[in-house]
């Protein structure tokens, strides 16, 4: 989303069950839990797209990345 004008840049499917979302520190990477997978997505900001998905505990809704980036 362009937050200057709040228009849609580009949709990227994060699963049925994602929630939360966090951004990392250097705007690279959008982290979003997925509940129904059990999963965090983690999404290339800049190509748009899936680069991962790892495996989380039961009921994973929410995600968070701390400042330096390496935690989550």
């Amino acid at each position: 989303m362009d937050l200057d004008d709040y228009t849609l840049v580009a949709a990227v499917p994060a699963g049925d069950g994602a929630e939360g979302i966090a951004l990392s520190p250097d705007g690279r990477q959008v982290w979003t839990g997925d509940c129904r997978r059990n999963s965090v997505t983690v999404i290339d900001t800049e190509g748009r797209q899936v680069i991962e998905r790892l495996p989380a505990g039961e009921g994973q809704i929410r995600a968070a990345v701390g400042l330096t980036g390496s935690e989550v």
